[in-house]
């Protein structure tokens, strides 16, 4: 854990030794419980390896971004991992700190951090706003990890997905150059 004035949100970035660094000036006004919270949750994302399923999730957006259903899928994907820490977080407290720990911690940083293999307090794909009214939900799951058979079928299946679309694509792709296709623009 380290704390920079060079950032201003907390984050967690790296992917072979990943660190959690918190802004300087946060870490001087928090509480005990937002620290404990804070932490919780972002080491919720180092154990689960989220960095690298973040770039997996942009690498399979890079090579299908004409697809709609990537786009919904990668963003279900993005609430689910960040659902999941805030588990954590809740099970190191409960679920009205840790949101009052996050409306605090909102309330003195940027919300959001846009390098690639970090982590923010907000994201596209969920607000902070749904992020606090799911987490005092009383329906609310408090699962922490996919069962490894579920995640392997997940894994193989979006490969074997992206495989089946590549080689789609490269059979087109070799039709056009071969004379097989022809494509005429008017």
């Amino acid at each position: 854990v380290y704390t920079s004035p060079a950032i201003e949100s907390p984050l967690a970035v790296g992917l072979f030794h990943p660190c959690i660094i918190i802004p300087y000036s946060l870490y001087r006004g928090m509480s005990d419980d937002e620290l404990k919270s804070l932490l919780y949750h972002e080491m919720a994302h180092i154990h689960h390896r989220d960095h690298w399923a973040g770039i997996a999730q942009r690498l399979v957006l890079a090579l299908n971004w004409w697809n709609p259903s990537v786009y919904t899928v990668n963003a279900e994907f993005s609430r689910a991992r960040e659902f999941v820490s805030d588990n954590y977080a809740i099970r190191a407290n409960n679920s009205r700190t840790y949101a009052k720990c996050l409306y605090n911690l909102a309330r003195k940083t940027n919300l959001a951090w846009k390098l690639p293999a970090t982590s923010g307090m907000a994201t596209k794909h969920i607000s902070l706003e749904e992020r606090i009214k799911h987490i005092i939900s009383e329906k609310r799951e408090m699962k922490t990890r996919v069962k490894k058979p579920l995640m392997g079928l997940i894994i193989v299946l979006s490969l074997g997905f992206a495989l089946f679309l590549a080689g789609h694509r490269w059979t087109f792709a070799s039709a056009v150059s071969t004379g097989e296709i022809e494509i005429t623009v008017q």
